[in-house]
């Protein structure tokens, strides 16, 4: 199978190269007691966010990333643990591991193991946490892998000043040029290099807001639970001066959950004289008729 390039995001184009990706196959062995064959071939996929990496005649590795540019999750999301598989087409064997390199809060452990038992793609999924100060040991392995932190963390650090983010990226792409941070590959192809950030950066975004929306909307909807509970309950409490209330009327009180509703009962149970009179108030059966008919 050939390499199949260029990639869907900036941790594929940095390492397009044969050499970077065994360099970070030898390195992802080593810290996972994973036993690595010198001098075996690698086919080499990439697609997406993903390198696809088999080894003749073993199971297959998946390195996966995640850059967590706006930082507000300092967790490693689950969709990108699990993602939508994309080489089911394209690779001979099964991969059989799956590794995701991303950048976590501080508290956030170096290794996070997830062990499956084999069930479905993956015997296992391994995630690295490779922020500042974390992983010292990959990242001392594999030279391109450290750079290509450096990289993510200035770019972070540009961000985070609140300058335009297309300004923010040009900037870190200029700073890590400059002291020799993926130099070469950032010569040569900067400009596509900050697209696939910025790409990255608005996928993110886009993300956030609609875990904010739907929170929001959840906080919404669950204050609206509350607020018809408590009027239920003063309704409730209004009724009950005029003696025990029967249960028919305390379950329609209690189930009802229309705020308007519970506000004209709330009024006609302070109004009322007596438990009949609050049901006439609040039109919950017709008024006897005058005549005594019924």
């Amino acid at each position: 199978m050939e390499y199949l390039r260029p990639g869907g995001s900036l941790f594929a184009l940095a390492f397009r190269e044969r050499d970077a990706v065994q360099e970070l196959y030898r390195a992802v062995s080593a810290v996972s007691g994973r036993k690595e064959t010198a001098g075996e071939r690698l086919r080499i996929a990439a697609a997406g966010d993903d390198l696809c990496l088999e080894p003749e005649g073993e199971p297959g590795l998946v390195i996966g990333h995640w850059m967590n540019l706006r930082g507000e999750a300092g967790r490693l999301p689950w969709e990108r643990l699990f993602p939508v598989e994309p080489f089911r087409e394209r690779v001979s064997g099964l991969a059989s591991f799956r590794y995701v390199l991303f950048f976590g809060a501080a508290d956030v452990p170096d290794v996070t193991e997830f062990p499956l038992g084999g069930a479905g793609l993956y015997s296992s999924v391994t995630a690295y946490n490779i922020a500042r100060g974390h992983s010292r040991e990959l990242l001392s392995l594999c030279r391109r892998l450290s750079d290509y932190g450096d990289f993510v963390e200035t770019v972070k650090a540009e961000l985070k000043t609140g300058e335009f983010p297309e300004i923010a990226v040009k900037r870190a792409v200029s700073r890590c040029r400059e002291r020799g941070v993926l130099a070469e590959l950032l010569t040569l192809r900067g400009r596509e290099a900050a697209e696939l950030v910025l790409r990255e950066y608005r996928a993110e975004t886009a993300m956030l807001r609609e875990r904010q929306l739907g929170y929001a909307a959840g906080v919404t909807e669950g204050m609206a639970r509350g607020e018809a509970y408590g009027m239920a309950r003063m309704v409730s409490r209004l009724l009950e001066r005029f003696g025990e209330v029967p249960e028919p009327v305390a379950r329609m009180v209690e189930g009802e959950r229309d705020r308007k509703t519970l506000k004209e009962w709330g009024v006609a149970a302070s109004e009322a004289v007596s438990l009949e009179d609050f049901l006439c108030r609040a039109g919950c059966f017709l008024s006897p008729d005058p005549s005594g008919r019924k």
